[in-house]
């Protein structure tokens, strides 16, 4: 008994090991010429913006929220509001109401209408509360 418990354990790592070094035949992974170009560090793609938040709207993994375009400082954004994506676990608190962002236009397959991305989807570092940072500024 012992020895097939023993073989059908060693098939499985066998499967799954191989599975591993040959996810591309599986689909697995995405070759470098798919993942979207939102993921390369172009500073001439980045956006800076002043928004206010009209919604949050969820998500999984990827949560989404909406701004008003107050004033672009940076770039150039094709809607009065827009979508922004992030990964939830970036933040720490609630979205700021009025908000300074830095974004990337995601350039993916996506049937989002004026969707953007956070810089590496990070909200922490990308939709900054423009209240407190304005606060600061003019303690100085």
């Amino acid at each position: 008994m012992r020895k097939i418990i023993f073989g059908i354990l060693i098939f499985f790592m066998a499967v799954t090991g191989y599975a591993q070094q040959n996810s591309d035949k599986f689909g697995i992974e995405m070759e470098k010429s798919q993942i979207p170009s939102q993921f390369e560090n172009d500073p001439e793609k980045r956006i800076t913006a002043i928004g206010e938040l009209v919604a949050e709207e969820g998500g999984d993994k990827i949560h989404f929220a909406k701004y008003r375009i107050l004033e672009v400082k940076k770039g150039k954004i094709d809607s009065d509001v827009i979508t922004i994506g992030y990964y939830f676990y970036t933040l720490k608190g609630a979205l700021p109401h009025k908000a300074l962002l830095y974004l990337k236009k995601y350039e993916g397959k996506t049937e989002l209408k004026h969707y953007y991305v956070a810089i590496d989807y990070n909200a922490e570092t990308s939709i900054l509360d423009y209240d407190h940072l304005s606060h600061i500024k003019s303690m100085k």
